[in-house]
């Protein structure tokens, strides 16, 4: 049986008035001439096997391409439950896309980083957007940053929760930009936004269990200090280090009546002062606080200030530098440094103290340290006999000890001295011993105590602390 091409035609059309449709089938050969030559193309032998291979190799980029996104999915899903960080974030985004990588916060800052990103930072400052920009226009997914002198593009995706920016991702590409690596991207942003969302409720959880702790610590004389030590311990937080203690309060120019602004206000400022306490810190739970309406208080240990290579009186100025406002006036206590865990309650006394002490002598913003005031101190404590005990301890603390280990009497010559005007013959008489014996007991002094008793304010401080002992019962006159 032989086969030849044919060709069926509609002859009658209802569409244009016929009665009924009809159709008419003939051979190409039998139609002829009636047969125009654009209906016979439609007959013409096409290879199509091309055509195929490229929708095949299509296919099959497509589903490596599906396959690459699932794996970075999968990867990164299985980093997170692993509780690694940012830096494994970027190192799998890095090797799988064979790309620079920066994860960066809200402010272009950057948290992690894989590959050659040296100078990367720097064209982070090319991207012509903020965070604020894109909370106001979410429309704006993915944003693509041509360099100038660069054979290469930036191509960044915010990290949004809730319609907030918490964050970036930025990858270098090359001018063409593939569909495929925004959708990838977008995908690794919403990974990465549950990660960080994750991060930010475990350090918040973690942060009011400090909290509530660091009231007991600070504001509860009476407070187990071994269970508290417990339990920031197991937080992973040490108590032991050297800490100094923050006392910091706010004070508006606003009227009381006005409570819903001030409130706003002072919420403006914690967060503010939160900012700043937190800024160049990897870990927040460095410097636990505990924040009140209009007051912060909060510790922060000796090895944190010697990282950033500053005092303790520069942090306190810098802190006041960023968060000083016309509309309101702050004022920073910061107390002497803790040697043991029972000293935490009283040097947040200390500094609260001093905070008050700033407002009655400052007009405007400042920041008091405890061991500025001296004796001045005491004109708060004078109803309570243990700080002022504690205060006289501390002045004369070397040479008491020293009695105590050699029975000798540094305490009582110091006392005798200051009795007769620091006059060494009255006091040398008063005694029975030489001059030359009484000035090498007063040099001895000098030098444990670390002053100079020609000064006056020095003399006024042994005076007060010689006095406070006195009246306590702890030197016989």
């Amino acid at each position: 049986m032989s086969w030849e091409k044919g060709n069926f035609k509609e002859v009658k059309c209802r569409g244009k008035g016929d009665d009924h449709c009809s159709y008419t089938g003939k051979t190409v050969e039998e139609w002829g001439k009636d047969l125009k030559e654009e209906e016979l193309m439609v007959f013409e032998d096409e290879d199509m096997s091309d055509e195929l291979d490229k929708m095949y190799q299509k296919i099959e980029q497509q589903k490596a391409m599906l396959e690459l996104n699932s794996s970075i999915s999968r990867q990164l899903t299985q980093s997170m439950l692993h509780g690694e960080g940012f830096a494994a974030f970027a190192e799998i985004i890095g090797k799988n896309l064979h790309t620079q990588v920066i994860i960066s916060n809200r402010y272009f800052e950057v948290l992690a980083s894989y590959g050659d990103v040296i100078g990367m930072e720097n064209w982070l400052r090319e991207i012509n957007t903020s965070a604020e920009q894109i909370e106001t226009n979410p429309e704006a997914t993915v944003i693509e940053t041509n360099l100038r002198s660069k054979i290469f593009k930036l191509l960044t995706v915010p990290v949004m929760v809730k319609k907030q920016v918490y964050g970036f991702i930025t990858i270098t590409l090359s001018s063409h930009t593939d569909k495929f690596y925004k959708d990838v991207l977008e995908r690794i942003a919403t990974i990465t936004a549950l990660h960080m969302q994750n991060e930010r409720v475990a350090i918040e959880t973690e942060q009011r269990l400090k909290g509530e702790m660091l009231e007991h610590l600070l504001n509860n004389k009476d407070a187990d200090l071994d269970e508290i030590y417990n339990r920031f311990s197991y937080l992973g937080y040490n108590l032991i280090q050297p800490h100094y203690i923050f006392h910091i309060e706010i004070q508006s120019n606003q009227k009381e009546e006005h409570s819903t602004y001030l409130h706003s206000e002072y919420l403006e400022v914690r967060n503010k002062l939160k900012n700043i306490l937190y800024q160049g810190t990897s870990n927040k739970m460095d410097i636990p606080i505990l924040p009140k309406l209009n007051t912060i208080q909060l510790i922060i240990s000796k090895e944190v200030i010697e990282k950033k290579k500053i005092t303790i009186k520069q942090y306190g100025e810098q802190l006041l530098q960023h968060i000083d406002d016309q509309h309101y006036q702050v004022y920073i206590g910061i107390s002497d440094i803790t040697t043991e865990l029972n000293d935490f309650y009283k040097k947040a006394v200390e500094a609260k103290k001093t905070v008050e002490f700033a407002k009655i002598r400052h007009a405007q913003s400042s920041v008091i340290f405890a061991d500025q005031l001296g004796y001045s101190t005491l004109l708060l404590n004078i109803r309570e006999p243990e700080e002022l005990e504690l205060f006289a301890n501390k002045k004369l603390k070397p040479i008491i000890e020293y009695d105590k280990r050699k029975d000798a009497e540094l305490l009582m010559s110091l006392f005798y001295y200051s009795q007769h005007e620091f006059n060494l013959h009255k006091t040398a008489r008063e005694m029975s011993i030489s001059i030359s014996g009484m000035k090498y007991r007063i040099k001895k002094i000098e030098e444990m105590l670390g002053m100079d008793l020609s000064n006056s304010n020095n003399r006024f401080e042994i005076q007060l602390s010689l006095q406070i002992l006195l009246v306590l019962g702890k030197i016989k006159g």
